[in-house]
């Protein structure tokens, strides 16, 4: 699931659909709140987006495992 999901991201990302893309991710975290990568990309789409301190926030999280 978690390959589907990330496959669903990168495409959404690259046709320009940033809001599925975090959709997508954010709905992965809540599977696995624990995964560096769905983090990483996540706080990369959201800067990317100007969502600077939103990016921040999902860092932290994973930093202190609270979950989402």
């Amino acid at each position: 699931m978690r390959d589907i999901i990330l496959r669903v991201a990168e495409e959404t990302s690259r046709s320009g659909d940033h809001e599925s893309t975090v959709l997508a991710l954010e709905g992965a975290l809540q599977r696995t709140p624990d995964d560096e990568e769905i983090v990483g990309y996540l706080s990369d789409v959201l800067s990317a987006l100007g969502c600077r301190s939103h990016a921040e926030q999902i860092k932290r999280k994973l930093r202190r495992e609270e979950s989402w």
